[in-house]
């Protein structure tokens, strides 16, 4: 379902960004590599991991742009220690499917081959854990389940534009995960709300 979902996101802002533009008004198509940190009780039971992630937008007035976003974030367990066990445990890994509306907003000066965006996002998130063999004093199979969880995101990006139609750039946002139950217990979390801090390098086409 989620990658029907995505798939139809990209789809629409494919046709979006074909659309004549106007003098104040681009399409923007955006990729990125980076790594991502586990927040809060997360930190506890997964490492960081790596994270991909693709924009499809448009900007106007020279100083916005609305888009369609959605990111890969790879996560791995932990090997966390068990009370009154003498053998750790080595938790499951997780992958975090991001997807949804984002809005950014330039705070320079729209003339500066430099820009800072202030980023809001509002989407879904799907938690999945995949198939994995667990093993402490005793090995059992976890996993292969999932869940999709509302989400929202805050972040700031810095980029450069190298001539009129690429920028290149870093961004860190920071996204809540609210609602989570069954993947939260895999992790050891009993909160309904999770935390996740993506850092990435960023290629931007300005259509």
């Amino acid at each position: 379902m989620k990658r029907r979902l995505i798939a139809i996101t990209l789809f629409a802002g494919a046709a979006w960004l074909t659309s004549p533009t106007t003098a104040d008004a681009q399409g923007v198509f955006e990729g990125g590599i980076g790594y991502e940190i586990p927040s809060g009780t997360m930190s506890d039971y997964l490492n960081g991991g790596v994270d991909f992630a693709l924009l499809l937008g448009y900007r106007f007035q020279q100083r916005y742009t609305v888009s369609f976003f959605g990111s890969l974030s790879l996560l791995t367990g932990k090997t966390v220690p068990v009370t009154g066990s003498p053998v750790p445990v080595v938790m499951p890994d997780l992958d975090q499917w991001r997807w949804g509306l984002g809005l950014d907003a330039n705070v320079l000066n729209p003339q500066s081959p430099a820009e800072l965006l202030v980023t809001g996002f509002l989407g879904f998130t799907t938690l999945g854990v995949p198939a994995n063999v667990v093993c402490g004093l005793f090995c059992w199979t976890v996993g292969g389940a999932s869940q999709t969880n509302f989400s929202t995101g805050i972040g700031a990006q810095f980029n450069y534009k190298v001539n009129r139609s690429v920028a290149v750039g870093v961004n860190a946002k920071y996204f809540w995960i609210f609602g989570v139950n069954t993947v939260s217990t895999v992790v050891g979390n009993t909160s309904s709300t999770l935390g996740s801090i993506p850092i990435t390098g960023v290629v931007r086409v300005y259509q």
